[in-house]
């Protein structure tokens, strides 16, 4: 939707987030969402309880479902949620703190809530940056250079602060060695940060 509004309507992200176009609905109360995964994390809460019905999980309820994400955009996904990515447009600069935070903080709230929705997932991160050259600002990697990280698993009970702050670090290891194999490269831009993730049925459910 937000690919569509954009290219044929010609619209910014500004107009993009003042329409707020609500195209999910809770199937319980009718509420709608502009996020699918807000809108699944919401029926979470808003599921009827009643004795002995275990689908109704109190102990994994992180907000209200209305959250933004940390400024991740669900771009893509396929049937039933087996497959999502987020994408987060980040600060073009190469600050190492802005990427920490996007990776270590601002995916927490998707990761928690895709695991709530899907019991079991799978994800990575893919970075997409720029690098030029140290003796000649104006020569710049075309196309940009796009690194992942390793495949995590994630539960229910995942200590998801862990397992991001791996992946920084591991995605930090992953810039170096560009840099140290590359004929004089160095970071230029961060560009965009996907955060991509597959959903499996545990044995245990």
């Amino acid at each position: 939707m937000k690919r569509h509004c954009k290219t044929v309507h010609g619209m910014d992200n500004e107009q993009y987030k003042r329409m707020k176009i609500k195209i999910y609905s809770c199937k319980y109360c009718k509420k709608p969402f502009a996020r699918s995964i807000n809108c699944l994390y919401h029926e979470l809460h808003c599921q009827p309880r009643e004795a002995g019905d275990v689908s109704y999980r109190d102990d994994f309820q992180f907000g209200a479902g209305t959250e933004t994400n940390g400024g991740f955009e669900e771009i893509q996904h396929g049937r039933d949620r087996v497959c999502v990515i987020y994408k987060k447009h980040l600060p073009r600069n190469s600050e190492m703190d802005n990427l920490k935070s996007a990776m270590t903080v601002d995916a927490t709230t998707v990761l928690q809530k895709e695991v709530a929705v899907q019991h079991g997932i799978k994800w990575y991160f893919g970075l997409t940056l720029t690098f030029r050259k140290a003796a000649s600002s104006d020569v710049i990697t075309d196309p940009p250079v796009v690194l992942h990280t390793a495949p995590k698993m994630g539960l229910l009970g995942t200590n998801y602060v862990n397992q991001l702050s791996e992946a920084f670090e591991e995605m930090i290891g992953k810039v170096d060695t560009f840099e140290q194999n590359g004929s004089g490269w160095i970071i230029d831009t961060f560009l965009q940060l996907d955060l991509n993730i597959a959903s499996y049925t545990p044995w245990s459910y």
